[in-house]
């Protein structure tokens, strides 16, 4: 398994967009994925340390930019992933 590199253009818009999630998740979810987070108990959320993913297809290894750890309005526990990827290039 090959562990992916940044550069450090990209290492800077990831901290940004992990800030923006940080302090902005619950209304992130309410305004992309209003019906998932409808379900969701926000008072409930904590977010964890980065987690490694094995991205099996292609066998690759990545690290999550959030996670986070909710429980639903019925009191489950739901683990809520968040990846960005930065593209950026001549086109």
């Amino acid at each position: 398994m090959a562990a992916q590199t940044e550069s450090p253009v990209t290492t800077w818009h990831d901290r940004i967009f992990k800030e923006f999630f940080h302090r902005f998740l619950p209304n992130f979810m309410r305004i992309f994925f209003a019906e998932e987070a409808a379900q969701l108990n926000f008072d409930t959320l904590h977010f964890l340390d980065k987690e490694l993913v094995i991205n099996l297809p292609e066998q690759t290894l990545r690290i999550t930019d959030v996670v986070a750890e909710v429980e639903t309005v019925t009191g489950e526990k739901e683990t809520i992933l968040v990846h960005v990827e930065i593209g950026h290039g001549s086109n």
